[in-house]
């Protein structure tokens, strides 16, 4: 009877496990040249963890923040190793301002438009090598 119950309870805690975890979405983003394949974050949870306690950020991979209506965003890097730049860009996916983000740095930084729709972060200095600058429209791809 007890091996019963306890098959039965540690079922339910893998089934409670599975339904909770997130499931990532990845799409490809056509940034000028350039492929890149981001991670989708739209909702709170996720947004509000983003990419803390990665170690590891390959070079054409990164993160993309999605908002249910304009905002006027907000990020740091709290709990995060990596330097990141982040791209705010507005309902057409064209890029408004793009930002530094330092290792472990808690300092707010904040877009100057309030009519941000998606944030993009990359591995800092991806859009200064590929000459990727403010007015860039950004395409998803498939």
């Amino acid at each position: 009877m007890q091996i019963e119950l306890l098959l039965i309870i540690l079922l339910f805690i893998v089934i409670i496990c599975n339904i909770t975890r997130s499931s990532k979405q990845i799409i490809n983003l056509q940034i000028g040249n350039n492929t890149v394949s981001v991670e989708v974050v739209d909702n709170l949870q996720n947004r509000t963890l983003g990419l803390m306690y990665r170690k590891y950020l390959p070079e054409n991979n990164g993160m993309l923040f999605v908002f249910d209506k304009p905002i006027k965003a907000s990020f740091w890097n709290k709990n995060t190793p990596l330097a990141l730049d982040i791209a705010f860009l507005d309902n057409e996916g064209k890029i408004l301002e793009i930002s530094k983000l330092n290792p472990f740095d808690e300092t707010a930084i904040q877009s100057i438009s309030n009519k941000i729709y998606f944030a993009l972060e990359l591995n800092q200095g991806w859009f200064a090598k590929h000459n990727i600058t403010a007015g860039t429209k950004i395409k998803k791809l498939g």
